[in-house]
């Protein structure tokens, strides 16, 4: 038994979910502290490989995570005859809200302040064996609030839990993430775009031919103009040092394109930079991250920072090179010639991830929304406040009809 163990509890079976009733009552869920950050590292690649899991579930995201936001979660386990199913990391947060509102939350996978979630997890959840999936999300979501009914000890800290935080989850955690009683907050949704890989090579037919007429048009005319500069080459950093590079000059042009629109970039963060130069190192030689320059001729048009993942593709974070003359386009052109790269080398997806850009709709296909989500007690004054948001919605939805 794990000397962090520190209560446990069987949670009722849900019927909408496949798993049987007879291994639902058997799923034993408990809540612990975080022992070492090598245990942890171990139990989580481990149900890893039994997981169909994003990169951002992925040890390689989340044990980065944890080491550089100096985090220490409780971590929720699952455990079925003794083999772990479900893994989540928790971070306990005093909210408060409208000056009146004060509530004890529970974070999924991020620390509830903007100088660290500016990393902006996509695809977050709830690591599960495959096996079991939405089942032991419902368990352990059950788990959570009848464990924390009120408040809750463990190592002699009190634990009080009035919401659970689910920060940009894909949306079949609107369907699946509830418990009886419990009220679901919808806080936001936000649309992604990704490109089937499979289906392309499947086709026989270059990339470019699935788009609009418009959209080839574009791309096929901007690399015309670039090819007079020099053959256009995507190239991959093969080593830590030149990753790390070109992260730099990414981080230079995008600084400056934020600037010059009076706004603040990512890259203007010291956490952000500090935790994607770690897992720079850590996953280049792993090839779960990858760094991507497009150059014509001599000059940069552009650059692509990727994780990649069970052959999927994620694409995180971009900067170009912008011309005066709008018939250069550089976004087009680097994501094309990345994404040719991918088809070549067998990729299943490419994925633009979360965020409406026109790029993305010109370039992919409507993928998953990401939807940021908050479970809730019922209790009097968060009735009032989700009554009042209710009220603010309908205003500015019936001043948009105007």
């Amino acid at each position: 038994m794990n000397p962090f163990l520190s209560s446990q509890c069987k949670a009722p079976p849900i019927e909408e979910a496949t798993l049987s009733r007879e291994a639902a009552d058997e799923i034993v869920f408990t809540l612990e502290r975080v022992s070492t950050l090598s245990e942890l590292g171990v139990r989580w690649r481990e149900l890893e490989e039994r997981a169909d899991a994003p990169f951002f579930l992925s040890w390689d995201w989340i044990g980065c995570w944890v080491e550089e936001a100096k985090v220490e979660p409780l971590v929720l386990v699952g455990r079925y005859s003794n083999r772990i199913v479900a893994l989540a990391l928790l971070v306990p947060s005093r909210q408060h809200r409208h000056l009146v509102i004060t509530t004890d939350a529970m974070l999924l996978n991020h620390v509830g302040d903007q100088d660290r979630d500016i990393l902006t997890i996509e695809y977050n959840g709830f690591l599960t064996d495959r096996d079991f999936g939405w089942k032991a999300v419902q368990i352990a979501i059950q788990f959570l609030f009848s464990y924390v009914k009120t408040a809750a000890t463990l190592d002699h800290m009190r634990i009080r839990l009035d919401e659970l935080h689910l920060k940009e989850v894909p949306e079949q955690y609107e369907q699946y993430a509830w418990a009886p009683g419990i009220r679901q907050t919808l806080l936001s949704r936000h649309p992604s775009w990704k490109v089937d890989l499979d289906s392309i090579r499947a086709s026989g037919r270059d990339y470019l031919e699935h788009l609009s007429a418009n959209t080839r048009y574009q791309v096929r005319r901007a690399k015309r103009l670039y090819g007079l500069r020099g053959k256009l080459v995507a190239t991959r950093a093969e080593n830590i040092a030149d990753a790390l590079s070109f992260f730099d000059a990414m981080k230079t042009l995008s600084t400056a394109y934020w600037s010059r629109r009076g706004q603040i970039g990512a890259f203007t963060y010291p956490f952000f930079d500090r935790f994607h130069k770690t897992l720079i190192r850590t996953c280049v030689p792993r090839r779960t991250v990858e760094m991507i320059r497009v150059t014509a001729g001599d000059q940069v048009v552009g650059y692509l920072y990727n994780f990649i993942y069970k052959g999927w593709v994620y694409a995180y974070q971009s900067a170009f090179v912008f011309e005066d003359d709008p018939k250069y386009k550089p976004g087009l052109v680097t994501h094309d010639l990345c994404i040719e790269q991918h088809i070549r080398q067998g990729s299943h997806v490419y994925d633009f991830l979360a965020g409406y850009s026109r790029y993305k709709s010109n370039l992919g296909m409507r993928g998953v929304d990401m939807l940021d989500i908050v479970l809730q007690r019922p209790m009097a004054k968060l009735r009032i406040e989700n009554l009042l948001r209710h009220i603010k919605r309908s205003l500015s939805k019936a001043v948009d009809r105007k």
